[in-house]
């Protein structure tokens, strides 16, 4: 659920400027009940941090900076055994599944690439999350 509500979302935003993408971020995310928002710690995604942090809704989970590591095609790289064996799964309805999977065969020379991007941290944090031991 929250990687697809995550997955719609960016693909959403994708279309949209950053001044229409800031007024409809809040509402969105304090709708969806997610306990957790990772906001790229760059470029675009520090000014939507900064407006995030100055004008939070008081229930709204406060975002998490997230500083890249490396390029994005080494990103994808890190990621893309997970792909190729089928542990990334994707709804078949999803109305964006056709423009994301071009995107993702056009790596690396695809003329945009951010939901793929984006896939390749929630793919790398999973992978984190999944190989640390449980608090319980």
């Amino acid at each position: 659920m929250a990687v697809r509500l995550a997955q719609d979302l960016s693909h959403f935003l994708q279309k949209l400027g950053l001044s229409v993408t800031r007024s409809l971020f809040k509402p969105v995310v304090h709708g969806s009940g997610q306990n957790r928002v990772l906001i790229e710690d760059a470029g675009p995604g520090m000014n939507l941090l900064q407006d995030l942090y100055m004008g939070m809704p008081p229930s709204m989970t406060r975002p998490l900076g997230v500083k890249p590591e490396g390029s994005k095609q080494d990103r994808v790289a890190a990621q893309s055994a997970k792909i190729e064996a089928g542990h990334v799964h994707l709804p078949k309805d999803a109305p964006w599944l056709h423009d994301f999977l071009n995107e993702l065969l056009g790596v690396p020379h695809a003329r945009h690439d951010d939901q793929v991007d984006s896939l390749s941290k929630v793919a790398r944090i999973a992978s984190v999350e999944l190989a640390a031991p449980s608090s319980s």
